[in-house]
């Protein structure tokens, strides 16, 4: 079935639907396998590594200085993904537009929701005075997706997040010397005896993406047509039929952004019910299956990234 997605007549998609929705073993809104790990780059202030299902991302952050730049602090992400990430990736093909667009939503969640305050947290004073800053830190968070099978976002995300609540670094001081009656910052030093710094975040981010099929395709009324993380192939076999959502919500519930693709077809809405629905439900029980679903698999992330962070804690 690899090469599904070079033909979809609507025959296959019937004949698909007689066995099963999904091409993998998964019930429709059972999320995939999670692991995480911190601390795992010794080159970088802060690590992690975050596998879901078949996808895994690797990510560093490392702690730069902005030299006489007051109030300048900040967070920076980039998202990578690797040449030999999946199938479709070309060699020194250059950033592709999803990886562009993972980094801008990164970018936004971080800043917005994740650590709005980073600024506050980044600033660097002077050995002679602790009450004004007179630099900053600067923090590049770069994600490299080391084999991608759908849904970046999930794991993207969640590595972030571990790999700046990981991130620790020396306290440093801007040493100043007169110059002319002057005073010129000359360099940074690191306190004695070590003090370190890290960075506290306001609240954690959980993605959940979902493909949203025609309930048409399906021989059976009481069918779910919402799918939790669809893989590469699942995506591809679909293709423009159905719609892509990712929605990114707090422990708490809190709803921090909804994004979809290819969802507002006319009348998509009025062929997608949830599991075990009769004729009698409507548009809203989607959305609460959707949502529902996103805070069950929100609570599952939550406490793995949990246990990673305590296992480093303990070492």
């Amino acid at each position: 079935m690899g090469d599904l997605k070079l033909l979809k007549p609507i025959a296959l998609f019937e004949k698909l639907f007689e066995t099963k929705v999904r091409l993998d073993d998964r019930g429709l809104l059972e999320h995939a396998p999670l692991y995480a790990n911190v601390n795992v780059l010794a080159s970088c202030h802060g690590s992690s590594l975050v596998r879901i299902g078949q996808t895994q991302v690797l990510c560093g952050v490392q702690v730069k200085v902005l030299p006489e730049q007051v109030n300048a602090g900040r967070i920076v992400c980039n998202v990578e993904i690797g040449g030999l990430a999946n199938r479709t990736t070309r060699l020194g093909s250059g950033v592709s537009k999803e990886a562009q667009s993972i980094s801008a939503k990164l970018q936004r969640v971080i800043d917005n929701v994740v650590c709005p305050n980073s600024a506050d947290q980044l600033h660097i004073y002077s050995d002679l005075e602790r009450v004004r800053p007179v630099a900053s830190y600067i923090l590049k968070l770069d994600a490299f997706v080391l084999h991608d099978d759908g849904y970046l976002l999930d794991a993207c995300l969640p590595a972030a997040m571990l790999a700046l609540s990981s991130a620790h670094w020396p306290r440093l001081v801007a040493t100043t010397i007169d110059r002319r009656n002057s005073s010129c910052v000359e360099y940074y030093r690191k306190i004695v005896p070590d003090e370190l710094v890290s960075l506290k975040l306001s609240t954690f981010s959980i993605p959940a993406t979902f493909l949203l099929l025609p309930l048409s395709v399906s021989k059976s009324d009481n069918r779910c047509s919402v799918v939790l993380q669809p893989t590469k192939r699942e995506v591809g076999l679909w293709d423009a039929d159905a719609g892509c959502l990712q929605l990114i919500v707090t422990p708490t519930g809190r709803v921090v952004d909804l994004c979809m693709t290819h969802a507002f077809l006319p009348g998509l809405f009025s062929h997608l019910l949830p599991p075990a629905a009769q004729h009698t439900q409507t548009e809203a029980d989607v959305w609460k299956c959707i949502f529902e679903s996103t805070l069950k698999y929100a609570e599952a992330v939550k406490s793995v990234m949990d246990v990673a962070l305590e296992t480093a804690e303990t070492v």
